[in-house]
């Protein structure tokens, strides 16, 4: 009975193992990645100053730029 449970149970882990997605490089990871966007930090910086007031970003802004994926070896 027990040889059954642990048969049964080693086909439902290998059945579930089966029915997961296979991920591609470009799927997984984005073709884009996060900076910080200095030229609108700089601005509000500029402003800040000439009013005397002090800024401190705990969220910087962020900008998109688009990542460079590396070629794929043709076989």
């Amino acid at each position: 009975m027990f040889r059954a449970f642990l048969g049964l149970a080693s086909l439902a882990l290998l059945a579930g193992c089966a029915s997961t997605p296979q991920y591609t490089e470009s799927k997984r990871y984005a073709p884009v990645r996060f900076v910080q966007d200095r030229s609108y930090m700089n601005t509000v910086e500029r402003a800040a100053d000439q009013n005397g007031v002090e800024v401190v970003w705990v969220n910087p802004p962020l900008k998109t730029v688009e990542r460079k994926l590396k070629a794929q070896p043709s076989s």
